[in-house]
């Protein structure tokens, strides 16, 4: 009969060789015990101990200020019921570096069933608990945008919504620790915060691009709160907060924008002084952060009314504050009866001093038809007698490309029933066809589509656009109701 082998050694020699941090203990749970008696290569790397500096001590070495008092007290009613205990805290290396422990204890009975040690197995898991704790955040940035995004029309409680998600996003990535205060500017002064007033130790400045937007991200931490929180994970919460501040501040002023101008017309459509029935459309892209500035307005001067449509190149808030102060610069120019070449040169040198540029498309209405200025835009198309053709204007320079130049200014005739379409590049551009395939399209549409106004301005607004290009999308359609 072939007697049972020794297995004290075997085991001994795997402990010490696994990859996996050991420590055993004897059974004594009260002051000063437990007392390690073993531990493995591993456990002296995750304790930046060595063998001989532990052995002998008690696992308490590893608690500190962070180490939650509910999990030992847990720990210690587990232990005591002779139960295993899984768990996780905050430990302490030898050298105080702080990490998240997440361990298993198990009790060692001798053959009477006695408990006379336990042995426990930790592993490090800050990198793993951090890493969840920034794709939640992400999660719930994600979230507080959509909400906020339902709700553009009252700007207070959209950016009240994404204050709430930012800060429930910092908790996480600090775990829970620490004061947190956040709030977000609006360019018109809505203003939205979240958490108390704190004494910060760190502030964190999100999408600050002019004085007067942005937020900001304020911490109270003490100095052991802040060593277990990993700088990285609170990247994430800026560049994600800091996004989500362009984005939602861009639909706000957007939305301004476009309600203020409907309001303007009374409505989607409206009859001008002029003679001319109007028609708008705008769909703002919220599919990635290149919001865009695109815009649109009617200004009814002493020199009759001016119709305008632009895009202000960048994105995000920058774009939408260069939108709304070109549009206030428009309204004044024309408003005060500029000719349409003085009121196109004075707003590019407006532009070039400001560092804003974009593309302006401009029509008045004449005697007998329109006058047209293009700023660097698409040419319009005109409808009439059931055809439909792109205008041939001479487009000079975007606005704010140079300090100065003279824009040529096209006639053209339309008479009653004529319609004049303006619209910015988010309805013709795509990604893989020349922008002229999209005009086609659109003049072949505009040809086709129906005499009651607005119904053809849902036509066009409807057309089958490149989804891999998100942008604004802005439409106006003019239409000669009688002749002046």
């Amino acid at each position: 009969m072939t007697s049972q082998p020794d297995l004290s050694p075997i085991l001994a020699a795997a402990l010490r060789q696994s990859t996996l941090s050991s420590c055993i203990t004897d059974a004594q749970l009260e002051l000063p015990g437990p007392t390690i008696v073993f531990v493995n290569d591993a456990y002296c790397s995750l304790m930046n101990a060595s063998r001989e500096a532990v052995i002998g001590k008690t696992p308490r070495i590893m608690q500190g200020a962070l180490t939650d008092r509910a999990v030992l007290d847990r720990l210690k009613a587990t232990l005591a019921a002779g139960d295993t205990f899984e768990g996780e805290t905050v430990n302490y290396r030898s050298d105080g570096r702080p990490f998240v422990n997440k361990w298993r204890i198990d009790p060692i009975r001798a053959d009477d069933g006695t408990v006379t040690h336990f042995a426990a197995a930790q592993q490090d898991v800050t990198a793993l608990r951090t890493f969840e704790a920034a794709s939640e955040a992400s999660r719930v940035i994600d979230h507080a945008t959509r909400s906020a995004l339902s709700v553009t029309d009252e700007p207070s409680t959209a950016l009240a919504h994404l204050a709430v998600g930012i800060l429930e996003a910092t908790h996480l990535v600090l775990f829970g620790y620490g004061r947190v205060h956040v709030s977000i500017s609006h360019p018109f002064g809505v203003d939205a915060v979240a958490g108390p007033e704190v004494k910060a130790v760190r502030d964190i400045e999100l999408a600050i691009e002019t004085p007067s937007i942005g937020g900001h991200i304020r911490i109270d931490m003490s100095e052991a709160e802040a060593a277990i929180v990993d700088d990285t994970a609170i990247e994430v919460v800026e560049v994600r907060a800091s996004s989500a501040i362009t984005m939602l501040v861009a639909a706000i002023v957007d939305r301004q924008m476009v309600g203020e101008f409907e309001r303007q017309l009374g409505g989607s459509q409206s009859e001008t002084a002029d003679g001319f029935r109007i028609a708008v459309r705008h769909e703002p892209s919220f599919d990635s952060m290149e919001i865009s500035g695109d815009w649109l307005d009617v200004v009814d001067g002493v020199s009759g009314t001016t119709l305008v449509i632009g895009d202000v190149a960048g994105h995000g808030v920058e774009a939408v504050v260069g939108m709304a102060r070109l549009r206030s610069a428009v309204q004044v120019v024309f408003a005060g009866g500029a000719s349409m070449r003085d009121g196109i040169i004075e707003l590019t040198r407006f532009c070039f001093d400001h560092s804003i540029f974009s593309t302006l498309l401009v029509a008045r209405p004449s005697a007998n038809g329109f006058e047209i200025v293009s700023a660097g835009h698409l040419p319009p198309v005109l409808v009439s007698g059931g055809e439909a053709g792109l205008v041939g204007i001479t487009p000079g320079p975007a606005l704010g490309s140079v300090p100065s130049v003279d824009y040529p200014v096209t006639t053209i005739e339309a008479g009653p029933g004529a319609v004049l379409a303006m619209f910015t590049d988010g309805l013709v551009e795509s990604r893989n066809e020349s922008i002229d395939v999209g005009l086609e399209e659109i003049r072949r549409l505009l040809a086709a589509g129906s005499s009651d106004l607005e119904v053809l301005a849902d036509q066009v607004m409807g057309m089958q656009r490149d989804n891999s290009v998100p942008d604004d999308t802005s439409l106006m359609l003019v239409e000669v109701s009688r002749r002046r």
